[in-house]
């Protein structure tokens, strides 16, 4: 009686794999929020473009000393959260779309916010905010 044939092991098929081009703006998204809460102005503002869309009409100094009084003068803790994350890559260009719930001493508040994000010096950063989903 001849022996039976033993099994050939053949290896499982590899499934793709799903790169998700969204973790390094979410991770930049994350860094920005906890530098904000953290107060710490300096790495705050090293989340904005060069070419970052000013709100306002005003400068890009005014701007950056108005987030100097805001963020690293003002007194107590800050709290951001942000939830209901989605983000969307298309190139050299994210866009996040989030809620953000913020938390001073002298406001509490949350809104929908979108930010835009374009590639630079090997970074997301952020070239324009938007208040809601734009």
């Amino acid at each position: 009686m001849a022996t039976p044939a033993a099994p050939v092991d053949t290896p499982p098929a590899k499934a793709p794999v799903k790169v998700d081009t969204t973790d390094p703006v979410r991770e930049e998204l994350s860094a920005w929020a906890r530098d904000w809460a953290r107060k710490d102005v300096k790495a705050y503002l090293s989340h904005y473009a060069k070419d970052f869309r000013v709100p306002g009409g005003r400068s890009r100094s005014q701007w950056e000393n108005e987030r100097q009084a805001r963020v690293g003068d003002k007194p107590g803790e800050i709290s951001v959260v942000l939830e209901n994350i989605e983000v969307t890559v298309s190139g050299g260009t994210a866009k996040a779309l989030f809620r953000q719930h913020y938390d001073s001493s002298g406001f509490s508040g949350s809104t929908n916010k979108t930010l835009v994000f374009v590639q630079q010096d090997g970074r997301w950063r952020i070239q324009q905010e938007l208040i809601g989903h734009k």
